[in-house]
């Protein structure tokens, strides 16, 4: 490129490359068709609002992380990939639905994970972190 006076060719200008990692945000959870197959231990779907929304083809993983005296209790799940049947034609979506399976009832802290990037936990001012819990009933 020609630049100053007289013109003279300069080499452009190149800026370095910089990771970007998107994370996943929680807007809303909750516990749907939740049976009791197991005395305590139960099963249903999780429904969660997620900004921004889901693609076709990204590895989605719940995860609840039991809090108080159940704070060594977690567990892990992952959703169903979206496909073209259930969420044409953009196939994207920010209501998703995970299904969990034999998890004690009680309040869980509840992460996100999109293709690796994690949904942040909250912390109050005192330092423990509070939200976003989910109840299983």
């Amino acid at each position: 490129k020609l630049m100053g006076s007289p013109p003279l060719p300069h080499k452009g200008v190149e800026s370095n490359v910089y990771p970007v990692v998107i994370c996943p945000e929680i807007e809303s959870q909750t516990a749907g068709d939740v049976i009791n197959p197991l005395d305590d231990y139960h099963s249903g779907n999780i429904l969660i609002d997620v900004k921004p929304a889901v693609r076709h083809g990204q590895k989605v993983l719940l995860f609840l992380n039991g809090t108080g005296e159940d704070s060594l209790k977690s567990y892990s799940f992952q959703m169903t990939p979206l496909d073209q049947a259930t969420n044409p034609p953009t196939l994207m979506a920010d209501k998703i639905t995970i299904p969990f399976n034999y998890v004690k009832a009680g309040k869980y802290l509840l992460r996100l994970q999109v293709d690796g990037a994690e949904s942040p936990l909250y912390t109050a001012p005192e330092g423990h972190y509070n939200a976003p819990f989910l109840n299983i009933p």
